[in-house]
């Protein structure tokens, strides 16, 4: 009897999983999006060679998440964002119901999922921004190993877990903002040393938020402990600076209402969307880099591993990158993809060495010492 197209469709999907064989996501066709993508940064579709690659994954993988169908993901971007992050990977996968949520806090984005594994309930199956809790998930044996992804496998040690419990999709640069009326771009400091300047940064011109692990700790990691408790002293002690308890977001509205000279810290991606809106400010990064990695991982037990490896796995693929960028501003892990068209402000960046600050430096014992040595200062002031 022959067998229809159908029979030999069904017939050699079912030969590659008894195989497993590796295959494309989808049709070689760019998404639409994708193709809009491109076009909104100048970008010539062969910044994508290679892309099939990228996305070739196991066909029980495929047939996993063609059963599984939803897919829940926390993230530190808005929801508009995540319509233009996301519409590429809708479109590949259209089998995957994908339900983002917009987690912009630590409590609701890692602290109350983590509460709730420990009760036996996932609330989430994908979290990008864990930070320092991505060590609570690991203890608990709460994180699925992506070792085997193919977009895991080419990133530089410094962006991935040794185990694969985590990866970097996004890179945040932690530096310096400035009042453009109220400071002259040449009078910004060339290297962090040249910021302990009382004459001209002190008496309360720069507005500090109390998060030291964003920007002194990839400085500790690269200039060493000593160099990081001396530089704190004489932050507090020579510039006195205004210590804000707001969050980072709101740092960038004080600034550009004029409450002080500077604002530390501040990522280039943050900033990006104030000043999209006309904000008259500016972003200088003293060498080396702040450069911090924002992970993602997989939580486990998620009902839908094939489904979260599929997403993890794009959004690392420059198709993923490319998306990220125009929705959330976030600068690319890819270093063919670290050019002016995605990367904000980059000429603030390019020639400068980077001080890497991976998940791993949170659990040295140098950041708890910094830690306490910080908070004294910030209590005694």
């Amino acid at each position: 009897m022959r067998r229809g197209k159908s029979g030999l469709r069904h017939g050699l999907a079912a030969a590659l999983l008894v195989l497993g064989a590796i295959v494309p996501a989808a049709s070689d066709e760019l998404p639409r999006a994708t193709q809009r993508d491109l076009a909104a940064l100048g970008l010539d579709a062969s910044i994508l060679d290679g892309l099939a690659r990228q996305l070739a994954v196991p066909a029980a993988w495929i047939e996993g998440a063609k059963r599984e169908g939803k897919l829940r993901v926390f993230g530190t971007w808005d929801a508009k964002g995540d319509e233009i992050l996301s519409a590429p990977f809708r479109e590949r996968y259209p089998f995957i119901q994908l339900a983002y949520t917009s987690a912009t806090n630590r409590q609701a984005r890692s602290t109350r999922p983590l509460t709730a594994l420990r009760q036996g309930r996932v609330l989430a199956d994908v979290i990008s921004g864990l930070g320092a809790n991505i060590f609570a998930f690991r203890d608990l044996g709460a994180l699925v190993s992506v070792a085997d992804l193919p977009g895991y496998k080419t990133l530089p040690k410094d962006l991935r877990d040794d185990d694969g419990l985590w990866v970097s999709h996004q890179l945040n640069y932690w530096c310096l903002a400035y009042n453009k009326s109220r400071v002259a771009p040449e009078t910004l400091p060339a290297d962090w040393r040249g910021l302990i300047d009382a004459k001209r940064w002190g008496d309360g011109k720069i507005g500090l938020g109390n998060r030291p692990n964003l920007w002194l700790l990839p400085l500790l990691g690269e200039e060493g402990q000593g160099w990081a408790h001396d530089y704190a002293r004489d932050l507090f002690a020579e510039l006195k600076p205004q210590l804000r308890k707001e969050g980072m977001n709101a740092l960038i509205q004080l600034l550009s209402l004029g409450e002080f000279d500077l604002a530390l810290p501040v990522a280039q991606t943050r900033l990006r969307a104030v000043t999209g809106k006309g904000a008259d400010i500016g972003w200088h990064c003293p060498a080396p880099v702040p450069t911090a990695v924002q992970t993602i991982a997989i939580i486990k037990p998620t009902p839908y591993p094939n489904a979260a490896r599929l997403y993890v796995n794009w959004l690392l693929s420059r198709e993923g990158q490319i998306a990220q960028f125009l929705g959330t501003g976030g600068a690319p892990i890819d270093a063919a993809l670290q050019k002016p068209e995605m990367l904000p402000y980059a000429g603030e960046i390019a020639g400068k060495k980077q001080a890497i600050r991976a998940p791993n430096l949170l659990e040295e014992q140098e950041w708890p010492s910094l830690q306490a040595y910080w908070d004294k200062l910030w209590q005694d002031r």
